[in-house]
């Protein structure tokens, strides 16, 4: 079996693998800055009700209050976080299908059967579930997320 960097240049398959996590990060968060005006008008909707003024007025009439009341910045309200949890999602789901399935075929080896690309794929999606479960655990905890693990202890 392949294993990370076992066909050419270990340093040259990293630096590949780094550019693969990059770029699969990179698309979702500029993605997220395109659709997070959409966002914002669904929480608000969903936040009011649906006898709220936002859910009456409906989306495009909703885009445009928002932006002429409060501008760029409420329309892009919660950016930073889309563009984080966009990215973090996609770094694990799509960034990590290319070392797994390096990792299970010998990349010189020619291309690997599907078999091994679904258990790629798989794998880098459960891997993505498990960092998004463990992220709305902590989110759901009625007390701030304890820091003890930065010393050493928990």
């Amino acid at each position: 079996m392949g294993g990370f960097g076992s066909s050419g240049g270990e340093g040259s398959k990293r630096r590949e693998y780094m550019v693969g996590f990059a770029v699969s990060s990179a698309s979702p968060a500029l993605a997220a800055v395109a659709t997070n005006p959409i966002e914002v008008v669904k929480v608000r909707q969903q936040a009011g009700g649906a006898e709220s003024a936002n859910a009456r007025r409906g989306t495009v009439r909703s885009l445009v209050q928002i932006g002429r009341s409060e501008g760029v910045a409420g329309l892009q309200a919660g950016l930073a976080l889309a563009v984080v949890r966009e990215a973090s999602k996609a770094f694990f789901r799509i960034g990590c299908f290319q070392p797994i399935l390096d990792a299970m075929h010998e990349p010189g080896s020619g291309p690997a059967p599907v078999a091994k690309r679904m258990a790629s794929g798989m794998s880098s999606g459960v891997t993505s579930w498990l960092s998004a479960m463990l992220s709305m655990k902590e989110c759901a905890s009625a007390s701030p997320p304890s820091m003890s693990f930065l010393r050493g202890r928990r």
